[in-house]
């Protein structure tokens, strides 16, 4: 096993390409996903947002002002109009949401019987998903981070991610439709500037009052756990409330002395992945026999001091490659895993290989990890938790968690 860390980067031999990323454990608050979705609290405005969508009457309007209305106040009003007529919050049904775009189409100016494309009910109607598809509620994934040991018993060593996370939970738990801290950002809007900016500080403000709020429940728990609260910082504070929803923490398993998996229960634990990438029938399979013959083939060399088929150039010695093959069933067996055989060209392959280090595969795996590496010193984006196998053969990878 390796000794205690607080992170490694593994690149066990050349030739077939093997990264493997192990960390005790390391948090990640600005995760930065691709693709998010604005809290925008749509069916759940808080008093003040509430009050400004309810000024607002398109029908009433003139011309120029009704055109400047952010979409946000329009769907924020039409989804209040939904849940008076309908007694749901949101329409749930293909048929409903049709219904609820029709209503805001229905906004819409008409000279002569013609509609004329206003562009912020035009995106009213291009963002009405937000009003069924957004949630302010914790994701699965920060609702297991609650329901952590670490953040079920705070110890005065704990992490300010940690503590912020109790506080989180606390914060959820203590208002009553159960919602994160708003993040307080909002996207662009066809609007005009007043309006925006006078929407925008509507956001901004709540933001910073439920900021505020987890800021002291951080410190409550911090005080009652005997940690330092000047750990806790304001500005750590709000970028975990900016961040609630993408919150993650990596937590890589145990390792074999060679690298696989440990068995954590009989047929169980971090080997599943393996055994079903194992028993696949199509070029899975050979690559993930490279997860266990890459070991395979350094514990070779510690018998031999030399990687198997390093003495034969072209030539593929058939006594070696059953020599490999038998010690990687030995290190399967090892791990809990039975049933499963490598497949034999995979096993070929390898001894094939005779240990050359190819260079455009070792800048390959190089370009990782040092990716890798500067996620992990960031704290910045989700590392690859585990180990990443990239097969030149058949120009797959595969990563086993």
């Amino acid at each position: 096993m390796l000794p205690a860390y607080p992170a490694w980067i593994l690149m066990p031999m050349p030739g077939p390409a093997a990264h493997q990323v192990c960390v005790a454990e390391h948090c990640v608050v600005e995760s930065k996903p691709d693709n998010t979705i604005e809290d925008l609290r749509l069916t759940e405005p808080w008093p003040e947002l509430a009050e400004a969508a309810a000024q607002v009457d398109a029908g009433l309007l003139d011309d120029h002002v009704r055109g400047h209305v952010p979409y946000a106040l329009l769907l924020i009003r039409a989804a209040a109009a939904w849940a008076a007529t309908h007694g749901a919050p949101f329409p749930r049904t293909s048929a409903e949401k049709a219904d609820f775009k029709e209503g805001l189409r229905s906004l819409q100016r008409c000279i002569e019987g013609v509609p004329v494309e206003e562009e912020n009910i035009t995106e009213a109607i291009a963002n009405a998903h937000r009003v069924w598809s957004g949630s302010s509620a914790p994701t699965p994934e920060l609702v297991r981070l609650f329901q952590d040991e670490a953040c079920q018993h705070l110890r005065a060593g704990s992490s300010p991610f940690w503590i912020c996370v109790a506080a989180l939970s606390r914060f959820v738990a203590s208002n009553a439709a159960g919602a994160l801290p708003l993040e307080g950002n909002i996207p662009d809007m066809h609007a005009g500037s007043q309006e925006f900016l006078a929407l925008q500080r509507l956001y901004r403000a709540k933001a910073e009052a439920d900021a505020q709020e987890v800021e002291g429940l951080a410190h409550d728990v911090a005080g009652a756990a005997g940690a330092s609260v000047s750990r806790v910082t304001s500005a750590y504070v709000r970028s975990v409330c900016k961040n609630a929803r993408r919150l993650r923490v990596i937590r890589c398993p145990a390792l074999h002395p060679d690298g696989l998996p440990v068995r954590t229960e009989p047929e169980k634990g971090g080997t599943d992945a393996l055994r079903q990438a194992l028993a696949s029938e199509d070029a899975t399979a050979s690559t993930a026999a490279f997860s266990v013959l890459v070991p395979a083939a350094d514990r070779y060399y510690r018998t031999h001091q030399r990687f198997p088929g390093s003495l034969h150039g072209s030539e593929v010695p058939e006594g070696e490659v059953s020599q490999l093959h038998a010690i990687a069933q030995g290190l399967l067996a090892e791990s809990g895993i039975s049933g499963v055989h490598l497949p034999e060209d995979a096993t070929t392959e390898l001894v094939r290989w005779g240990g050359v280090e190819l260079h455009c595969v070792a800048a390959i795996i190089g370009s990782i990890a040092s990716q890798e590496a500067i996620k992990l010193l960031t704290g910045q984006f989700v590392p690859l938790a585990g180990t990443l196998f990239y097969s030149t053969v058949h120009a797959t990878s595969l990563l086993f968690a």
